[in-house]
């Protein structure tokens, strides 16, 4: 590891050592400076960080978005915006092998009677009281 992020990290992890150094000598209280300071180091070490570049319609369209959708930050809201996009990336491939593989059984009446009945079996087996 190159001497510079030997010394950013050790910048880093310091202030948490400090505080977890306090609560093991049994301090009563921290202060939520010093809390929050700790919990910003905390996700410091495990988040990479990403500049991007906006035009200035696509901040305000943002920033009315964190005010708003009662986000945090603009970070916060990012992160939705990518897990959210994720997680329609994961649905489109999971549709997508559900449309090549091979056809099922047609889902008629006769499929959803027995389905039915397959559901309150095993709610009366989970419910005995029922």
């Amino acid at each position: 590891m190159p001497r510079h992020s030997r010394l950013n990290l050790k910048n880093k992890i310091t202030p948490v050592l400090r505080l977890l150094r306090l609560l093991r000598l049994g301090a009563k209280s921290v202060s939520r400076a010093r809390l929050a300071k700790f919990c910003q180091t905390i996700q410091a070490c495990i988040m990479s960080t990403m500049n991007i570049f906006l035009p200035e319609s696509l901040k305000d369209f943002v920033d009315d978005q964190v005010a708003q959708g009662g986000y945090g930050t603009s970070s916060d809201y990012v992160r939705e915006l990518i897990r959210r996009d994720s997680d329609r990336l994961r649905l489109r491939g999971l549709l997508l092998e559900g449309a090549a593989s091979a056809a099922a059984a047609p889902a008629d009446s006769t499929y959803f009677n027995g389905l039915r009945k397959r559901v309150q079996q095993r709610a009366q087996g989970s419910n005995p009281g029922r």
